[in-house]
């Protein structure tokens, strides 16, 4: 089966749409403490842009084989035009990109010293597209289905404002009428409106911080959570991500909990990427339940053990998806 995967999603055409930004990385060492404040030094050696959020995705899914198609938005900034030229650089088509005067580019700078992480400093803009803007995306999105054939569509929610309940819904409209599965990572604000997606990608603390009750990582009360979601929401199956404690999955009358294997974590960052990404491919080829959460599982170990926003790599994911199977 993992063989078969890895033949079938080559050159398979999908629709990523969602937040991009990005990811800023500052790398230096520390070796004395700031005489104005009692904070580190940081002596900056090396700074690096990365595509992050959807633009992360969209990486993962060229690294395993598949042709994603970026649908977002970014300022009309410095920050920008970096972030296009990541693009560009990685062949990755800006079809369904806009450019915004009215928003700025999101961008995660990360301060970084002996491969640990000192600071975060975050540069956004998480307001709704304005009608124009709403229009303008959807008109995009609406042509490339027309031209193009899609295997499945992923929503990559990262609540900075290019994802709103009505394109959400519009979009989704669109993927029924064309009979193309659908997949969602959600956050907060927007967790409720992907009614009808094929599968549902939340977290263990989304899910807690959106239901009204407890929710442990076991199998019972998991199920509990799935069979409470989806009588709100109408989905087919729900994955939920339990970072050390693994993954879960339902669907169809049944669930699995997967524990993930004992492994050494540099870095979780990028790790949900990953996870939506492969899981997107696997909803497009039918995979069965076992193999979409141990695939999960392959993927995010495999991006935890390195540091930094990394895209997957299928090689090593196939390898050790044979091991957790």
């Amino acid at each position: 089966m993992q063989k078969d995967f890895f033949e079938r999603i080559r050159g398979m055409e999908v629709l990523v749409v969602g937040d991009v930004m990005l990811d800023r990385y500052l790398k230096g060492q520390v070796k004395r403490i700031s005489p104005e404040a009692p904070v580190p030094v940081l002596d900056l050696q090396q700074a690096e842009n990365r595509l992050g959020g959807a633009g992360n995705v969209a990486l993962n899914l060229l690294s395993l084989g598949a042709i994603p198609l970026l649908c977002s938005i970014s300022g009309q900034d410095e920050e920008g035009e970096s972030l296009w030229a990541l693009l560009r650089e990685q062949g990755l088509s800006t079809q369904g990109m806009l450019l915004s005067k009215n928003r700025r580019t999101t961008v995660k700078i990360r301060l970084m010293a002996g491969g640990q992480h000192l600071l975060r400093v975050d540069k956004e803009d998480r307001s709704a597209l304005q009608p124009a803007e709403e229009g303008a995306a959807l008109e995009k999105i609406e042509k490339l289905l027309s031209e193009r054939s899609i295997g499945v569509i992923l929503f990559q929610d990262y609540d900075k404002g290019y994802l709103n309940p009505s394109l959400i819904k519009q979009v989704l409209a669109l993927a029924k009428a064309k009979n193309i599965p659908t997949v969602a990572d959600p956050k907060f604000r927007h967790f409720y409106d992907y009614k009808g997606v094929r599968l549902f990608k939340p977290n263990l603390k989304e899910v807690r911080d959106r239901v009204p009750f407890e929710v442990r990582p076991e199998n019972s009360s998991l199920q509990q959570a799935a069979r409470y979601l989806r009588e709100r929401m109408g989905f087919e199956y729900i994955l939920i991500t339990l970072s050390e404690h693994g993954a879960f999955i339902d669907g169809q009358g049944k669930s699995v909990l997967a524990p993930t294997r004992a492994q050494d974590i540099v870095d979780v960052c990028g790790a949900g990427d990953a996870v939506i990404s492969v899981v997107a491919l696997g909803i497009a080829v039918g995979l069965s339940l076992d193999d979409l959460v141990h695939l999960a599982n392959a993927a995010g170990g495999q991006v935890c053990r390195q540091l930094g926003v990394v895209a997957v790599k299928p090689d090593a994911l196939q390898k050790t998806w044979s091991i957790d199977m």
